[in-house]
């Protein structure tokens, strides 16, 4: 996405050099406009998975940390009875 970002400013800055027209400019004004919107959409896209995808992975962390913390206690209250 990246060398297509840049392979069309080169191409744009090439015609801008030569002279091209202007109508070819603003066209390649508006792909790298759109390109550069499209990447930005994917992008946040990308970042809100990865962010959903880590905060259900620290949940299921937690859940099983606490129970495991649960457990814990329970054992120690079936010793302590145990002992009585």
């Amino acid at each position: 996405m990246k060398k297509n970002l840049i392979l069309l400013a080169l191409i744009s800055s090439i015609f801008i050099a030569c002279g091209g027209s202007e109508s070819i400019d603003k066209k390649v004004k508006n792909e790298i406009k759109e390109k550069v919107e499209d990447s930005l959409k994917d992008i946040e896209k990308n970042v809100e998975e990865s962010a959903k995808k880590k905060l259900d992975e620290q949940k299921e962390d937690l859940k099983d940390k606490g129970q495991k913390e649960i457990d814990r206690n329970r054992d120690k209250i079936i010793k302590k009875d145990k002992n009585k």
